[in-house]
């Protein structure tokens, strides 16, 4: 039994230093090629009212983000969780010193952390650019957003543009949600119109249609 628990630490050891190995390799390799920082992203935090699930999934938008504009090299997610994991990292209390561990554990020279709540329809991102070496906040992005889920992904866009050091675009509300208000408004009108007839059909009248008034509330 002893000896099989020895066998697994080894095995243990030696995939977190193939994990290392790995890491300082393609980061040697990015120091030869460029100046972009490289950044690892972690998960956002979620503070309520949001699935963990939609937060990992905005997570991996970000991370998308970030490496489409051209400005940051971002290590892949499934390198950055198996080293956090193998060393037992805790990522529930995330402030800048405990960033700054994880990405000196990682090799990086930023990491982003951050969390997403919503109360309502009104969402918070709150997210955080930290330098490894210093702990210190290189950019904080706090974005407040009303309206439907699928306009996160355009939230999500402006963060890493606001880490990119460009101007924000405009968040537009989801076409579904402008024709879900024009159908409710014609349903009113509908409405409005089928009164005025019946009135009409009851009156006998040819005529302008007779409103009665309302009934009464109880």
């Amino acid at each position: 039994m002893k000896r099989f628990k020895k066998i697994i630490a080894v095995l243990l050891s030696a995939a977190f230093w193939n994990i290392q190995a790995a890491l300082l390799f393609s980061h040697s390799i990015h120091a030869q090629q460029g100046t972009r920082p490289l950044v690892a992203v972690l998960d956002l935090q979620v503070t309520g009212g949001i699935l963990k699930s939609e937060a990992q999934s905005l997570s991996d938008r970000l991370r998308g983000e970030m490496q489409g504009l051209k400005k940051f090299d971002i290590i892949e997610r499934s390198q950055m969780d198996a080293l956090l994991k193998e060393q037992d990292f805790a990522m529930s209390d995330m402030t800048e010193a405990n960033a700054a561990k994880a990405g000196k554990l990682l090799s990086v020279e930023q990491i982003v952390v951050g969390s997403i709540g919503r109360v309502g329809r009104s969402y918070t991102v709150d997210v955080r650019l930290i330098d490894v070496v210093s702990g210190r906040v290189i950019t904080a992005s706090q974005q407040d957003y009303n309206g439907p889920t699928e306009g996160l992904t355009q939230v999500i866009r402006n963060v890493a543009r606001q880490f990119a050091g460009l101007p924000p675009l405009k968040v537009s509300v989801a076409s579904n949600t402008k024709w879900w208000v024009m159908g409710s408004l014609l349903a009113v009108g509908g409405g409005v119109a089928a009164y005025m007839m019946l009135n009409k059909k009851e009156s006998g009248s040819s005529g302008p249609p007779a409103f009665s008034d309302p009934p009464a509330l109880p």
